[in-house]
């Protein structure tokens, strides 16, 4: 993920590219030296929104009654 943006806290480590809107590329909690996937892992191949792990819903994802 070249132009990615890594966070990592003591349990978890998420992974974002804010050119493509802030998509969620992984999210894995820690155990250790190994890293848990809770979320699948974005292949880079695409970049459909429908290939990331999580898409951004912001400010809604769908529309809103009343």
């Amino acid at each position: 993920m070249p132009d990615g943006i890594i966070m990592e806290s003591e349990g978890a480590i998420v992974e974002i590219v804010p050119r493509l809107g802030g998509a969620l590329t992984a999210f894995d909690l820690k155990r250790g030296q190994e890293r848990l996937p809770i979320l699948r892992r974005w292949t880079g191949e695409w970049e459909n929104p429908r290939a990331f792990a999580s898409s951004p819903m912001v400010p809604w994802f769908n529309r809103i009654s009343n």
